[in-house]
């Protein structure tokens, strides 16, 4: 009887449970960091994504940009994760702000303990995004 369940799963793709959590779900969002070594993971979920996709026609994947430092290294790590045509990237990326961090500490959202920084604008614009991403707009 709920609108939205949200299951954070482990980023193990060998454990069964973002399998399973991916068969029961109607979207994925799949967290990258711009660096080589996640791009290079991205393969591994692909095929993950794909049986999932195989089991549960519905399910719609994006994926977002996280923990995004500054430099031109990083913007060509996002422009290959942009050029991936599997997956949908959202439009926002996430900084590599503290703010993340110091919430998870506190067991608290950005919202409520960092509400006007750039940090809570990006958690704002990623919830519009993803609202317009599963109604297909």
């Amino acid at each position: 009887n709920y609108d939205c369940i949200i299951i954070d799963c482990p980023p193990v793709i060998q454990s069964s449970i973002p399998w399973h959590a991916l068969c029961a779900s109607h979207i994925g969002i799949i967290p990258v960091m711009p660096s080589g070594d996640n791009i290079w993971a991205l393969h591994e979920v692909e095929v993950l994504c794909k049986r999932a996709q195989a089991e549960n026609p519905d399910l719609k994947l994006a994926t977002i940009a996280c923990r995004v430092p500054r430099g031109k290294i990083y913007e060509m790590y996002l422009q290959n994760l942009k050029e991936n045509t599997f997956f949908h990237m959202l439009p926002t990326t996430l900084s590599q702000s503290i703010a993340y961090s110091e919430s998870q500490t506190y067991g608290t959202c950005i919202s409520m303990t960092h509400k006007k920084t750039t940090a809570a604008k990006e958690i704002k614009q990623v919830v519009d995004e993803l609202i317009q991403f599963i109604e297909g707009n």
